[in-house]
């Protein structure tokens, strides 16, 4: 079979127009190699903006004619061959992928939680990437470093106080000028960066977690203190443990950290205790080493398709924890109900790194309002009662005065009452499902009799992916 340079040098006697035409349908490759040939060709090959929009769009997922660093490049051309030099071979079967997760992320983050937004750090050049990795002595997958070298994690101020403790305790010695501790941070911009986790979190009770991205050089840093905090005394690391890098984690370095494999290419989140910790697979395990980046499409994916929504995370510190709530907010992990004009919704959030004995914990958050446009003007909500079935198990009930200690009062031009609260069961599969006794008008004021509002079933599964 004759290649594609052989094929037009076979054909001198056709016009611009036609040769053109026939580069127009070659692969990138094959174009590049057919501009080697003479200056008409080479002419042909770069100025066919069709042909390098094409494969901007289907490689890269890029509409416009966008370069590396975000600018806007002079043809479809020139920004193709921009990333073609900033990107070797080995990333660019994972980089179409992590450029239009990114995008996804923030062009939700622009129209959602700009704060977040502008926490992001640019990419990582390749020779910082090598310098992280002969600090730590390992290679990291392309997979996982091409996200870093897109964007490299978050800049929070809670991380940087955070480096500095670790620092002071000669951990780890210098990790990079860039990453230098914040000064003069004043303690509501300090709480307000806790929230600001790109991976989103949730509140129940006194557990409260908010997922960031760790920039690379941060995350050998941390790697560092994790491993220091797990060796067990004269016996070093259990086999393996080596090999895991913190991508990302809450606020509180151990409550709850997502690990990748550098070696076996998986994702796992953990809470980490001294001596040990468990992991669980935060992404369908498969054999093609991508499972950071897999789990960072998913992410984007449900943030495009409004999967989660920003809200306050935890009423105890009103605004300043509004971020990215994990409780989705869409079927089917969103379930909901209308009983008498009261609205029902609840959804679910599994809580691997919260360990309870011989179980699994699960955090729900349920949502009430009333509607207008009903007879009812107000009602209280005055009990609850539960039924939960985990798969295999025995169905257990759960009833009581009011939902964690409150009795909220409904009225159509009242915000949503929400509250979240938890429950625990050995299978991994299980359902729950409940009523709530209301009375119209008010306890003290009844206007009417007590009324069933039904909540519909939601699941208690652990999930194929864990955020």
């Amino acid at each position: 079979m004759r290649s594609a340079m052989e094929t037009v040098a076979g054909l001198p006697e056709l016009t611009p127009q036609c040769l053109e035409h026939i580069i127009s349908h070659l692969e990138p490759r094959d174009a590049l190699r057919v501009a080697c040939g003479q200056k008409l060709w080479h002419d042909l090959v770069v100025n066919d903006e069709q042909l390098w929009k094409r494969h901007l769009v289907e490689e890269l997922g890029i509409s416009d004619k966008q370069g590396v660093d975000g600018s806007v490049r002079r043809s479809s051309w020139d920004a193709y061959a921009n990333w073609r030099q900033a990107f070797s071979t080995e990333y660019w079967p994972y980089l179409g992928r992590a450029v239009k997760a990114w995008s996804q992320i923030k062009g939700w983050l622009a129209a959602n939680m700009p704060e977040i937004l502008a926490t992001i750090r640019p990419g990582l050049s390749e020779a910082e990437v090598v310098q992280v990795e002969a600090d730590m002595g390992l290679t990291l997958p392309p997979a996982l470093k091409v996200l870093h070298r897109l964007h490299d994690g978050q800049d929070l101020f809670s991380d940087a106080a955070l480096e500095r403790r670790i620092r002071n305790k000669g951990v780890h010695g210098d990790v990079g000028a860039e990453l230098e501790p914040h000064a003069n941070v004043g303690p509501e911009a300090m709480a307000r960066s806790i929230f600001c986790g790109l991976f989103g979190g949730y509140a129940v009770y006194d557990h409260r977690v908010v997922a960031r991205m760790l920039p690379l050089r941060r995350a050998a840093l941390w790697r560092a203190e994790m491993l220091r905090k797990l060796a067990q005394p004269g016996r070093g690391l259990p086999d393996g443990q080596d090999r895991l890098l913190p991508i990302a984690c809450s606020f509180n370095l151990y409550d709850k950290v997502l690990m990748a494999d550098v070696v076996g290419g998986g994702l796992s989140v953990a809470r980490l205790e001294p001596g040990q910790f468990e992991l669980w697979d935060a992404v369908p395990r498969a054999d093609t080493r991508d499972g950071p980046l897999r789990w960072f499409e998913e992410y984007g994916r449900r943030l495009a398709s409004g999967w989660y929504e920003a809200s306050v995370l935890d009423n105890q510190y009103s605004m300043l924890s509004r971020g990215i709530s994990l409780f989705p907010m869409r079927p089917p992990g969103l379930v909901e109900a209308v009983t008498m004009g009261v609205q029902v919704r609840a959804s679910v959030v599994f809580v691997p790194e919260y360990k309870v004995q011989d179980g699994h914990l699960f955090a729900y958050s349920i949502r009430f309002s009333l509607l207008e446009g009903w007879p009812l003007q107000r009602c209280q909500l005055v009990r609850r009662h539960w039924v939960i079935q985990p798969e295999p198990g025995r169905v257990e009930t759960v009833e009581g005065e009011g939902v964690i200690g409150l009795f909220p009062i409904l009225e159509p031009d009242r915000p949503e009452f929400v509250y979240c609260s938890c429950t625990r069961q050995t299978p991994t599969r299980g359902s729950m499902e409940g009523r709530f006794q209301f009375i119209p008008g008010t306890m003290e004021r009844p206007e009417g009799t007590p009324f069933d509002v039904i909540c519909p079933t939601f699941r208690l599964d652990v999930p194929d992916y864990i955020f």
